[in-house]
């Protein structure tokens, strides 16, 4: 009869090994990021996203001229710049380049080393998902339209331009 009334006791305890509270005691790290791993963003033309406050004004935001940038765009126009860029992918970018949030633009990096990942996007997203595949290949454009491009024939979608460099079979 007095089991109904007893209630279970639980421990909120977790178990730390000697060799973990040894590494921990002399501050060792415990998670290493070496290499760093950017997620690049990528988008069609006039549809990257815009970042702002609940009570932002919508007029002043879109009266901002940096609301027409973006990382990636910052990439085309690197490529008009730099002849160091001219010869890499976006996502090999980074053995380079680093990008500086605050002027938003890429700069020659001066040490260390960064792996570029493009985002995943599924194949049921359209010209997004071919705009991507073509990310991989694509070396140097300097605006959309230098990404349609393949062996020197402007195609009018990512879709073509993919089917052209043999990525699908019709």
């Amino acid at each position: 009869m007095l089991s109904f009334f007893l209630k279970p006791i639980y421990f909120d305890d977790r178990y730390i090994s000697p060799c973990e509270a040894t590494w921990r005691i002399f501050g060792f790290p415990i998670h290493g990021r070496k290499p760093v791993v950017e997620r690049l963003h990528f988008h069609l033309p006039g549809q990257h996203s815009v970042v702002y406050q609940d009570q932002d004004d919508i007029d002043d935001v879109l009266s901002n001229p940096s609301i027409y940038e973006s990382k990636f765009i910052a990439w085309m126009n690197t490529n008009q710049s730099f002849v160091e860029s001219q010869s890499l992918t976006y996502k090999n970018l980074f053995s380079k380049f680093v990008y500086n949030k605050k002027q938003r633009c890429w700069q020659l990096s001066k040490k260390g080393y960064t792996i570029g990942r493009l985002q995943w996007v599924p194949p049921t997203t359209g010209e997004l998902f071919y705009l991507r595949m073509m990310l991989t290949v694509c070396r140097g454009p300097t605006s959309f339209e230098d990404i349609k491009a393949v062996a020197g024939v402007q195609y009018p979608t990512y879709r073509e331009a993919c089917f052209a460099i043999g990525f699908f079979t019709r």
